[in-house]
């Protein structure tokens, strides 16, 4: 497994997102080739020291990530962010600060497929949908350190839980201890957070080549989501 080699995250890609939909509303993207992605909401918090919550799975308590969930139809990115905070971790939207968008256009065989082509991942679980995995769309958002003490993974009534704990750690760890097959995708997406992380804290330091040889390690055996 390699960290996909894509050009630097700023650089501006001329072919546009091809989106439909299910018919349960679920968002879909699919691939110059014609493969679907179910869109997913990735929603990574930041605090002001330059670390990142990391979220225990109830599942498999190896694996930690952000939180994230699919796009239903007619929702923005920052309001499927706000549905999913609440349903995951029990924290409204208004106790964080948005920073940005994640993109990092992708050449594959030297046709643009998307900004957000080097995030996608397979996974089984989509294929009754015509999936073939997920693409992650994600967003950068920055909280007081104190907001993980709000945490409520038991918010709503009805949602079965999907996190148990959660943590403040290093960027590199979002890729060291994530599901398998996402290996690739997040560290596609930890590198292309950097440059939004300076504009916050602009001495930030990570180091590309550790977040890749994290990526390059044998993996956690979890589950893909």
């Amino acid at each position: 497994m390699s960290v996909v080699n894509a050009p630097p995250p700023n650089e501006t890609c001329e072919a546009q997102e091809l989106v439909e939909y299910t018919e349960e509303g679920e968002v879909l993207v699919r691939s110059h080739n014609g493969k679907r992605y179910r869109r997913s909401v990735c929603v990574i918090i930041m605090d002001q020291r330059g670390y990142f919550l990391g979220c225990k799975r109830r599942d498999d308590k190896r694996v930690i990530q952000c939180v994230q969930g699919g796009t239903e139809h007619g929702e923005t990115p920052q309001q499927t962010a706000a549905r999913e905070l609440m349903e995951e971790i029990g924290l409204p939207i208004s106790a964080l600060r948005f920073v940005g968008e994640v993109s990092w256009t992708d050449a594959l065989g030297g046709t643009c497929d998307g900004p957000r082509a080097s995030f996608r991942y397979p996974s089984k679980t989509w294929r009754k949908m015509g999936a073939v995995g997920q693409e992650l769309y994600p967003l950068l958002y920055v909280a007081d350190t104190s907001v993980i003490n709000k945490l409520n993974f038991k918010a709503v009534p009805g949602v079965r839980p999907e996190f148990c704990d959660a943590a403040w750690v290093p960027l590199h760890y979002l890729v060291e201890y994530c599901s398998p097959s996402k290996r690739t995708a997040i560290a596609n997406m930890c590198i292309a957070v950097v440059p939004l992380v300076r504009l916050v804290i602009p001495d930030y330091v990570a180091s590309v080549q550790s977040i890749e040889g994290v990526a390059h390690n044998p993996p956690i055996q979890g589950n893909a989501q």
